[in-house]
Order: structure tokens, then C-alpha cells, then sequence
């Protein structure tokens, strides 16, 4: 199994990221993802 990790800001999720996501998958022929995101303490609102 290969994973391919991504450091994001995610917030809010939409289909741009999906297809990041699914575009990352398949350019490095990986089975699954790992998203590391800070949490809501250090994002704008």
C-alpha cells in the first residue's frame, strides 16, 4: 500500500480540494491520502 501526504488548509472543504486530493492520488499511484491540517485556533475568521 503507498500514501501520498498533503499539508493543507482545507477550510472550508469544496470540490477544488477534492480534486486535489484525486489528482495527488493519481500522479503518484497511491491507494490512500493523510491531510495534515492545524486546527481552528490558528486559521482567520
Amino acid at each position: 500500500m503507498s500514501v501520498v501526504g498533503l499539508i493543507a488548509e482545507y477550510n472550508p472543504f469544496h470540490n477544488g480540494h477534492k480534486y486535489h486530493i484525486e489528482k495527488s492520488k493519481e500522479i503518484t499511484k497511491s491507494d490512500c491520502c493523510v491531510v495534515v491540517m492545524s486546527g481552528n485556533f490558528t486559521q482567520a475568521r
